[in-house]
């Protein structure tokens, strides 16, 4: 699920697809409450979400500096959790 809310010519192309703008949502709560709407429009929903990295969401502007935050963010995690030997 995709969102963001920029204003800066380019800034949304830019940010769009990166990971740092995407969350993983219930799939009726995706589909149904939160779908392409604004990023103010589905915090209610990321705040009864049960995955805690939608669940924190909630206290967050959407801005693009966040989405890069964020992102790096992730990939911290994903390097705890999942690691690769050469």
């Amino acid at each position: 699920m995709m969102f963001i809310q920029i204003t800066i010519e380019g800034e949304f192309e830019r940010n769009i697809f990166m990971i740092g703008n995407m969350t993983l949502l219930e799939s009726q709560k995706n589909s149904k409450d939160a779908a392409n709407k604004i990023f103010e429009s589905k915090k209610l929903v990321y705040q009864s979400s049960k995955y805690v990295l939608s669940n924190a969401l909630k206290d967050h502007d959407w801005t693009s500096q966040n989405i890069k935050h964020r992102q790096a963010h992730l990939a911290k995690l994903a390097t705890s959790i999942w690691k690769i030997q050469f």
